[in-house]
């Protein structure tokens, strides 16, 4: 009968082999250790200056209307976005829908967004940092404008900070943005 041990360490792996008959005579013992990197996917510590600059940058890409650069900003795997219109409707998407409708977005509205009173939550807590603002969300393409409160848990990971996930807490139209509208 053989029997097989694996002992995972912190970023090295080491196993050991025994091969073991029931000879009582003959014992065959083998032991090999094997020193491999696994993959680090640690997430690292965010400063508030970087908090506050990242959601400066995630602005001013979005106001460019350029897509390719807008989306980067998130994290495609564990992306969840939460939008909510003034009506109150509530919709739920994950990063393939995310990606869907700011194409859609940016091609039909090309809204820009004013960010005002960014309040920092909570900074590094399980590796992600929470941050709250006030969006104000413009198209004058359509003569639409709304507020409201945006939430956005971040990350940072390999040296980039990402969304994980967003969500506009409420939305109220803004009537008197375009005189009256």
């Amino acid at each position: 009968m053989k029997k097989y041990l694996f002992v995972l360490l912190v970023n090295t792996i080491f196993f050991t082999f025994s091969a073991c008959n029931n000879d009582k005579e003959s014992t065959n013992v083998e032991t090999v250790s094997l020193k491999q990197k696994l993959p680090s996917t640690t997430i690292e510590i965010l400063s508030e200056k970087e908090i506050i600059d990242f959601i400066d940058t995630w602005r001013n890409v979005y106001n460019t209307h350029t897509f390719e650069n807008y989306i980067k900003f998130y994290d495609p795997v564990n992306f969840k976005g939460i939008k909510r219109t003034f009506e109150g409707k509530r919709n739920v998407y994950d990063f393939i829908g995310w990606k869907e409708n700011k194409i859609n977005e940016f091609a039909r509205f090309s809204p820009e967004v004013i960010v005002e009173n960014i309040m920092i939550k909570y900074i590094n807590v399980d590796g992600k940092s929470k941050v709250n603002f006030i969006q104000k969300w413009i198209s004058y393409k359509t003569s639409y404008a709304d507020e409201g409160e945006k939430s956005m848990i971040i990350k940072k990971v390999k040296g980039e900070i990402l969304i994980e996930s967003e969500e506009l807490l409420y939305s109220k139209k803004l009537y008197d943005y375009f005189g009256g509208c």
